[in-house]
């Protein structure tokens, strides 16, 4: 299996491929694995076999074997915008 090092405060986009059983997940289960992981600010979006998810890394710099559902991983610069209602 590949690795990869995730980096403290972050982001990362993975396009995700499930199979079998795998594909009847919610986005919100996915993202509670991600969350269970260490993962913060998860997005998971799309359905059935394929989806993309974005979170931030907020634990210490660590090096991964990817399990074989992570199809593509990357860092990405996430701009979090304020609320104009809160602000």
């Amino acid at each position: 299996m590949p690795k990869f090092t995730v980096e403290t405060n972050k982001s990362y986009l993975a396009t995700i491929r499930l199979t079998g059983f795998e594909v009847m997940a919610t986005n919100y289960q996915v993202g509670q694995k991600l969350n269970d992981l260490g993962f913060r600010n998860v997005e998971v979006n799309g359905d059935g076999d394929l989806r993309e998810a974005s979170g931030t890394w907020l634990g210490v710099n660590t090096t991964v074997e990817l399990p074989e559902q992570v199809a593509k991983i990357e860092e990405v610069k996430i701009e979090y915008v304020d609320d104009p209602k809160t602000a």
